[in-house]
C-alpha cells in the first residue's frame, strides 16, 4: 500500500500521550508533523475535535499548532464545512520527492503506452522505508477504482508492484521485511504465510511479472514489473490495475508479458541494464 475504496478512516485515538513537553523546539515539530501526516490520511479533511483524537493531542495544543502551520500554508481551514486539510505548501514539499526521481518525467510516455495498449491503469511507484509508495499514475478511461492515491503507501508483501520488487531481493531481506512490517490480511486472499509469499516469490521470478490477486482489495487486481538501474538493482516498478470484471484469468498473461515488456523499455530508456535471466 484498509486499501478498499478509499474512504473516511474510523476515528480511534493515538496512543501519543500529550504531556508538557521537556523539550519544546523538538516536540512540537513532531506533532506539527504528526498532524500533517494525519490530515494526509483523509481528503476529506478534518475537524478540530477529530483530528485531536486521531493525534492524540489536546484541541488546545492542536489549534495552536493548526494556527502556525496554517500561516505557513502548510494546512488550509475550510470555514464553510469547518474542517482543516493539508495545504498548498505540503503538496510544494512533497512534490520535491518526484522531482528528485527525475526518471518521473521520462516514464510519462511508457505509462501512457501501458494504459493505452492494456486499457487499464497505469501505475510508476518505488520503494521508500519499506514500503510501496505511488508516485504517478495514468488513469484508465474505463470506470475505475483507485486501490492507492498518488503520494499513498502500501505494504510490500500486499501489492503487485511490492511483491515484484521482493522478488529482486535475497530470502534474508524479505525476512527483514516481514519482521518489520508482518504480513497484513487486507482481504481472503492476502497472503499471510511466508511460505507462501517465498513460492509466490519464486513464481514471480520466473515469469518476470507480479499479479496482486484481489490481496489488498477485493475486486481489484495488479499486474507488476521492476524497472531496473544502471546496476541491474530495482529502481521502481511499473504496474497496471484493474477490476476484475475487465482483469480476467485469460488476460493475466498477456497483461503480464506487456507489463514486463514496457517495464524493459523503460529500463533501457534509463540507462539501466535489466538483469539477465538464471537458468534453473
Amino acid at each position: 500500500m484498509k486499501r478498499n475504496v478509499i474512504r473516511r478512516k474510523a476515528i480511534e485515538p493515538k496512543s501519543h500521550p500529550d504531556p508538557e513537553p521537556r523539550d519544546g523546539g523538538v516536540q512540537s515539530v513532531d506533532r506539527a508533523l504528526r498532524i500533517i501526516e494525519t490530515l494526509a490520511e483523509d481528503d476529506e479533511g478534518y475537524r478540530l475535535s477529530d483530528l485531536s483524537v486521531r493525534t492524540g493531542l489536546s484541541t488546545s495544543t492542536a489549534h495552536r499548532l493548526l494556527a502556525t502551520l496554517e500561516k505557513r500554508r502548510f494546512v488550509h481551514f475550510d470555514r464553510t464545512e469547518s474542517k482543516w486539510h493539508v495545504g498548498a505548501q505540503s503538496f510544494s514539499v512533497g512534490a520535491t520527492f518526484a522531482r528528485r526521481r527525475n526518471f518521473v518525467a521520462q516514464a510519462m510516455p511508457y505509462l501512457r503506452k501501458l494504459r493505452d495498449q492494456t486499457r487499464e491503469t497505469a501505475n510508476l511507484a518505488v520503494v521508500d522505508d519499506e514500503k510501496i509508495i505511488v508516485l504517478t499514475r495514468m488513469e484508465s478511461r474505463e470506470i475505475m477504482r483507485s486501490l492507492t492515491k498518488v503520494g499513498g503507501r502500501v505494504a510490500m508483501v500486499a501489492s503487485g508492484v511490492g511483491k515484484a520488487v521482493l522478488a529482486t531481493y535475497s530470502d534474508e531481506d524479505v525476512n527483514a521485511i516481514i519482521r518489520h512490517h508482518g504480513m497484513p490480511r487486507l482481504t481472503e486472499k492476502s497472503i499471510a504465510r511466508p511460505s507462501d509469499l517465498f513460492r509466490e516469490l519464486d513464481r514471480i521470478r520466473n515469469q518476470g511479472y507480479a499479479v496482486d490477486d484481489e490481496e489488498a482489495c477485493m475486486g481489484l487486481r495488479c499486474i507488476a514489473a521492476v524497472v531496473y538501474n544502471d546496476c541491474s538493482e530495482p529502481l521502481a516498478a511499473i504496474s497496471v490495475s484493474g477490476m476484475t470484471s475487465r482483469v480476467t484469468d485469460e488476460r493475466l498473461p498477456a497483461l503480464g508479458r506487456t507489463v514486463r515488456e514496457v517495464a524493459a523499455e523503460l529500463t533501457i530508456a534509463l540507462g539501466g541494464v535489466v538483469p539477465a535471466v538464471k537458468s534453473s
